[in-house]
């Protein structure tokens, strides 16, 4: 089953709230929508980043691999939220991502596909940029609390 970027009623869906209606037309005919069962991984840690993930339906547990091979928690994804991100421009996924539910569907947007968006809306391109920013702001913060906690 494809999701259809036109009639979806997702408020939380990023390319919703900042495509163009035409524009979600050509995502809608290009993306590729998949179904997960619980546990079943989307994307290894290690491999290659080939676009941006959505969820559609379900929700989506990024973690990372410690030394023993056990997953550490990084974050719960949503209906909604797109993930796959980290990585994104050094070309391989820092994280892996398991599905949490039974028929968990994920919407796919290869890196062309996220490039010709940020292309042909403007508003897409600045609300992304400012999530990364966003993001690298919760990072950085993270790790000065790291830093301070290390050192007491």
């Amino acid at each position: 089953m494809k999701a259809d970027c036109v009639t979806c009623k997702n408020s939380n869906c990023f390319f919703l709230k900042y495509c163009s209606l035409q524009w979600r037309e050509f995502l809608s005919a290009n993306k590729t929508t998949s179904v997960y069962q619980i546990n079943q991984n989307i994307f290894l840690e290690d491999t290659y980043v080939e676009g941006i993930y959505v969820v559609h339906k379900g929700n989506v547990l990024e973690a990372y691999s410690k030394k023993d091979n056990q997953l550490v928690h990084k974050h719960t994804v949503q209906k909604g939220d797109f993930f796959g991100y980290t990585g994104y421009s050094c070309s391989k996924h820092l994280f892996t991502a398991v599905a949490q539910e039974n028929n968990t569907q994920i919407c796919f947007f290869t890196k062309e596909q996220i490039y010709q968006t940020c292309l042909n809306n403007k508003e897409f391109a600045y609300q992304l940029m400012l999530f990364f920013l966003e993001a690298l702001q919760k990072n950085e913060q993270q790790n000065t609390l790291n830093i301070k906690l290390a050192h007491g």
